[in-house]
C-alpha cells in the first residue's frame, strides 16, 4: 500500500481509522529520520482510544557513512538495540516505522539477541562480578553516577544501572548475592521514585558487537585473515585486538561487527510474516535505496 501526502497528521489519521479493522501489524516505511518522527506524532495522537493509544515502534537511521573510521552515534545505536529486542522477545507492536536505510543494514540475528538478554529477578542470588562482567562486554560503560542509558555505576551493595529498554535507570539493592530489590531512580536527583520493588527487570546488550569468548576467537580469525588480505600490517591489528581482549571496542569497529558473527540478519526477520507493509512517499523511499 502506498501513502502519497505530505501531511505527517493524514497519515496519522488514516491509520487511526485502519487499526482497528486489521488485525495484523503495520509496518509503515518512510524515507528520513525527520519524517519518522513526525509521524511517531502523529500516529500516537491520532490512535489513542480511551486511556491510551496504539502502540508504535521505530527503527532508527544510524545515519554513518561505513568504513570512514567513524562509528555512529552511541545513543543511536542503544536505541535500535532496545527495538530489535522488543521486536525479538515481545508481540510486535501496532505499527512499526522504518527508516528506507534501516532496511539496508544487517542486525544481529533474533537467537543472539535472546541469548544476550537475561531477566533479574527480585529475590535472585546473583553472582554480582559476573554481572558486572556481563554488562561490560555487553557494551556498558562503567561511571561514577549514572545518567546516561548504557551505563552503570557500583556504590557498596548497590549497582546502578540503564539498560536502553528503559526510559529511567533501576537501582538493583543487594543482600549478600540476593538481590534485595529494583527500584527506578530519578537520574538527576538520583531518589528513587517508588517504594515498592519492581518483580523482575530485562537487560540489553548496549552495542551490536558483543565480547564473548566465542565472537572474540571467530573476530580474531577473520580480523587476521582480512589484514593478510589487504595487506594491513600485522603490528595494527594486534593493537586492535589487544584493545578488544581489555574490553574496549575501538572508533569505527561497529563497521566490522560481521567478522564476529557467523550470521546476520536483515530487519524483515523481525518482522510479522503477516505484517501489512505501507510506503510513505514512495518516491523518496526509492530514492534512499537506489
Amino acid at each position: 500500500l502506498q501513502v502519497l501526502t505530505q501531511s505527517s497528521s493524514f497519515v496519522g489519521a488514516l491509520l487511526g481509522q485502519l487499526l482497528p479493522e486489521v488485525d495484523v501489524p503495520l509496518v509503515l516505511v518512510t524515507a528520513t529520520e525527520e519524517r519518522a518522527r513526525a509521524l511517531q506524532g502523529a500516529l500516537e495522537l491520532f490512535t489513542r482510544h480511551g486511556e491510551g493509544h496504539a502502540s508504535v515502534d521505530v527503527v532508527w537511521p544510524l545515519e554513518h557513512a561505513p568504513y570512514r573510521g567513524v562509528s555512529p552515534s552511541r545513543a543511536a545505536v542503544m536505541e535500535r538495540m532496545a527495538t530489535l529486542v522488543r521486536l525479538a522477545m515481545k508481540p510486535p507492536p501496532d505499527v512499526l516505522i522504518v527508516t528506507a536505510s534501516a532496511l539496508l543494514d544487517r542486525v544481529l540475528q533474533r537467537t543472539t539477541l535472546a541469548d544476550n538478554t537475561f531477566t533479574l529477578q527480585h529475590g535472585d542470588r546473583v553472582d554480582r562480578e559476573a554481572l558486572l562482567s556481563w554488562l561490560i562486554d555487553r557494551g556498558y560503560h562503567a561511571v561514577p553516577i549514572v545518567t546516561d542509558p548504557g551505563t552503570f555505576a557500583v556504590r557498596g551493595s548497590i549497582i546502578d544501572l540503564f539498560c536502553p529498554l528503559y526510559e529511567t535507570p533501576i537501582r538493583a539493592d543487594f543482600w549478600g548475592d540476593e538481590l534485595d530489590t529494583l527500584r527506578r531512580f530519578d537520574p538527576t536527583s538520583q531518589r528513587t521514585t517508588s517504594e515498592a520493588s519492581l518483580p523482575e527487570i530485562q537487560l540489553c546488550p548496549a552495542r551490536d558487537i558483543i565480547l564473548t569468548d566465542a565472537t572474540l576467537q571467530l573476530g580474531k580469525q577473520r580480523l587476521y585473515a582480512l589484514a593478510d588480505e589487504l595487506h594491513i600490517p600485522s603490528s595494527r591489528v594486534r593493537r586492535m585486538l589487544s584493545d578488544l581482549d581489555a574490553g574496549v571496542v575501538g572508533v569505527g569497529l561497529e563497521d566490522l561487527c560481521p567478522a564476529f558473527y557467523e550470521a546476520l540478519d536483515t530487519l524483515e526477520a523481525f518482522i510479522s510474516p503477516d505484517a501489512i507493509w505501507l510506503l510513505d512517499q514512495p518516491t523518496e523511499v526509492e530514492d534512499v535505496l537506489a
